[in-house]
């Protein structure tokens, strides 16, 4: 009976050295496939950050870009708008002579068509000279009612005598009609731009 005993436990002992074999195989199995995912998982979040990261750097460096471009921009304006300005001042200080104000108010008076008299608009001190140009010039003295001051940057102003035809040809009208031009020739000159 010993002897059957004997085989009894050596076969369960087989049989639970079989088994535990197959319990750390699968453990080990268990394990590893855990490792891969682990390792799958962690490579997936490092692709996620970094794409992420990659995102905002092409974000920032954009933004970046945009607020460099803004900023030269502005600065360009600011040079144009000071070089506006000074021009404007320049031309309030004009006093053009009498030969000026005849070429002047003959542009003014051709816009305002033949017929009516007109008055003529001058800036402050300037009545003067505006007179001078419209004595010498018959035709213009036939068509000048009057001839009014009024703050104004340089040129003239022509208006039909009901005041409901006006021909602006001061300065100042001139430079805002130059402007677009003029901005292209700064560019051009200050920052070596050209049109596109």
């Amino acid at each position: 009976m010993k002897e059957i005993r004997e085989a009894i436990l050596d076969k369960v002992r087989a049989e639970a050295r079989e088994i535990v074999e197959k319990a750390e195989e699968e453990a080990a199995r268990i394990v590893a496939e855990a490792k891969e995912q682990r390792e799958q998982a962690l490579a997936a979040e490092k692709e996620k950050s970094l794409r992420e990261a990659r995102d905002e750097a092409a974000q920032i460096t954009a933004r970046g870009a945009m607020d460099a471009r803004n900023a030269l921009a502005a600065a360009k304006a600011e040079v144009f708008e000071g070089i506006v300005s000074e021009t404007r001042g320049r031309l309030r200080s004009t006093k053009p002579e009498a030969e000026e104000y005849a070429r002047l108010i003959a542009e003014a008076v051709s816009g305002l068509g033949s017929g009516d008299r007109i008055t003529v608009v001058v800036p402050p001190g300037c009545r003067a000279a505006a007179r001078e140009a419209v004595k010498k010039d018959e035709p213009l003295s036939e068509r000048v009612a009057e001839i009014e001051e009024r703050e104004m940057e340089g040129g003239i102003i022509a208006e039909s005598e009901d005041k409901s035809i006006v021909v602006d040809n001061t300065y100042s009208a001139r430079l805002e009609m130059l402007l677009p031009r003029v901005y292209v020739g700064f560019a051009e000159k200050l920052f070596g731009e050209t049109e596109a």
